[in-house]
């Protein structure tokens, strides 16, 4: 059931920010988008990678993303003493 209430936040629920960006050499179409649930109003985050053929969605909750972003700040961090 978690399955298709995931698919219908992340189709029906509103858009408040997003941020596009090209990868694979400008064939994958990376979108971050801050979204709202309709139902009870909590805030989650989708990251839509979209190429040919082939569409991928990953849900994060805050709490998913919080950590997520914990990890690309390190990561961000490690390359910049590169």
């Amino acid at each position: 059931m978690w399955f298709f209430r995931t698919l219908y936040q992340i189709i029906a629920g509103r858009l408040i920010r997003d941020f596009e960006t090209k990868a694979n050499n400008g064939t994958t179409n990376v979108t971050l988008s801050l979204k709202q649930e309709t139902g009870d109003g909590s805030y989650f985050v989708v990251l839509a990678l979209k190429s040919a053929g082939n569409y991928q969605y990953a849900h994060f909750s805050r709490q998913q993303f919080d950590m997520f972003a914990a990890e690309v700040a390190a990561i961000q961090a490690d390359l910049s003493n590169l």
